[in-house]
C-alpha cells in the first residue's frame, strides 16, 4: 500500500486463481485498469473527405485488463467534400485491437438524411466500420453521401486489446 492507495509492481495484480476452474482460461490476474479520453474522427474509404469540421468530437474509455469499453459522440458542423464514394468509419480508438475485433452499438443518430446507420463493428485496423441494413437482409457500407452537415452519432462498444 502507499499514500495513494493499493499499488502493485508492474505486471502484477489481483490474483483470482483460487476461485476459478473454468476450461479455456488464459489468465486470472487483473493487472490493469485505466480510464481516459480520446479524440475520435470520421474517416472514409477508399476516398477520404476533406474539410470536415466538428461541433463535438468526444471519446471516453475504461480499460479493465485487456477489455476496452468506449463511448463516442461525434457531431459534424461540415461533412466536407469527397471525390467519388467513401464508406464511413470512426478512427482513433485509444488502444490497438486484438483478435477478431469487437462491436460498436449505435445508440443515437440525427440528421442522417434518408439512410440511417444500423451497426458498428470494431475492426482489426482499429476503426469502427459503420453499416446500414438494406432490404436484401444484410449490412452494407454507410456512405459519406448519406450524411449531412450537422450529422450526429453516439456509439458505445467494446473490444479486446493486447496493450
Amino acid at each position: 500500500t502507499s499514500a495513494n492507495g493499493l499499488a502493485f509492481p508492474s505486471g502484477k495484480g489481483i490474483d483470482f486463481s483460487a476461485s476459478s476452474n473454468e476450461t479455456g482460461k488464459t489468465g486470472e490476474i487483473l493487472d490493469d485498469y485505466e480510464r481516459g479520453n480520446f479524440t475520435p474522427a470520421w474517416t472514409f474509404s477508399p476516398n477520404e473527405a476533406s474539410g470536415i469540421t466538428y461541433n463535438s468530437q468526444d471519446g471516453n474509455y475504461v480499460k479493465v485488463g485487456r477489455m476496452v469499453f468506449f463511448t463516442i459522440h461525434l457531431m459534424l458542423s461540415n461533412k466536407g467534400t469527397i471525390s467519388g464514394s467513401g464508406w464511413a468509419q470512426i478512427d482513433h480508438l485509444p488502444f490497438a485491437v486484438a483478435g477478431e475485433g469487437g462491436f460498436g452499438s449505435i445508440t443515437y443518430y440525427d440528421n442522417m438524411g434518408s439512410f440511417n446507420p444500423a451497426l458498428g463493428r470494431v475492426t482489426q485496423s482499429e476503426q469502427i466500420y459503420i453499416a446500414q441494413h438494406n432490404s436484401g437482409g444484410y449490412s452494407q457500407d454507410f456512405q459519406h453521401s448519406f450524411m449531412n452537415n450537422g450529422t450526429r452519432i453516439y456509439v458505445a462498444g467494446s473490444y479486446m486489446t493486447n496493450a
